[in-house]
């Protein structure tokens, strides 16, 4: 891994800025990829529209492995899960994978586990049946069939990633922030919706595993530990130390809704395990939201 070159795209994101962070440490001859970056990195920061501009342009780094984070993730009130948002993603998808055979070079791809059926109580292996819930998942659908064609890639499938700098309107930082505050949590339908929460550094230590080793395939890199909606919210007021929480009257959607992800290949291929606890994310959060 020392000194190998490596591009991460998307490398403002939550995700894709902790591999980049995580690389630089580790000796990689990084190059960031973004569209802006209003901070000063300690490795080199290429500001490109990937939309609208190729990888091409850095023929010279000669990168072994390109780490694709970059995504038209929607989620905000400005970016709906819409046709619009899953172009967007294709349209970056087959803009990377294409430069990645002219480069020369391998693909690690970060895809989600928002493709397995949240409604299967069963634990999801990688060979479990994917399907595309939405515009978004088809597109990362398309894109996961696209990258299996390619030499040597790896596929990583991931949950619900979590850092200091995630949005604050997701529900485990919405949560947080919220009993820091002395508020009332509130639960929605019957509280058993699941999710799986994975920290950015966890995710970042099985792309270091994952680049320095040939294995390749479809790995999902999650918690392995689903935490139901009251869990998590009993979770919050006990590590933050106040608040309080409530059973509402208003019905969930997703009630029902599993986020069960077997890990078993991570493990035995590449001896990863996840290392940020529940508890541990809550008092991250916790921290950034009274610096705030």
């Amino acid at each position: 891994m020392s000194g190998a070159s490596v591009i991460v795209t998307g490398a403002t994101g939550l995700v894709g800025r902790a591999v980049a962070e995580r690389l630089h440490q580790n000796g990689a001859a990084l190059v960031a990829v973004g569209r802006s970056s209003a901070e000063t990195a300690a490795y080199e920061f290429v500001d490109i529209d990937l939309e609208r501009r190729s990888l091409d342009e850095l023929a010279d780094r000669r990168p072994e492995a390109i780490v694709h984070c970059a995504a038209h993730v929607p989620g905000r009130p400005d970016r709906p899960d819409d046709q619009m948002s899953a172009d967007a993603t294709r349209q970056i998808d087959a803009g990377v994978f294409a430069a990645s055979l002219r480069l020369g070079c391998r693909v690690v791809y970060v895809s989600s586990c928002i493709l397995y059926d949240p409604l299967d109580p069963l634990a999801k292996t990688e060979t479990s049946d994917v399907r595309a819930g939405t515009p978004y998942a088809a597109a990362k659908l398309a894109a996961e069939m696209e990258a299996a064609t390619l030499d040597r890639s790896l596929i990583m499938r991931i949950p619900s990633p979590v850092g200091a700098r995630m949005r604050p309107t997701t529900v485990l930082p919405m949560f947080v922030a919220r009993a820091s505050r002395g508020e009332t949590l509130e639960i929605w339908g019957s509280g058993t919706r699941e999710q799986d929460f994975i920290h950015v550094r966890d995710l970042a230590a099985f792309v270091v595993l994952a680049l320095a080793t040939d294995v390749r395939g479809t790995f999902n890199v999650a918690s392995g530990g689903p935490v139901t909606m009251r869990v998590l919210a009993d979770s919050v007021v006990r590590v933050v130390g106040n608040g309080s929480v409530r059973q509402g009257n208003q019905a969930d959607p997703l009630d029902g809704a599993t986020a069960r992800y077997d890990i078993a290949r991570a493990r035995s291929e590449l001896g990863w395990e996840p290392r940020v606890n529940l508890d541990e994310m809550i008092r991250e959060l916790s921290a950034a939201a009274g610096r705030s």
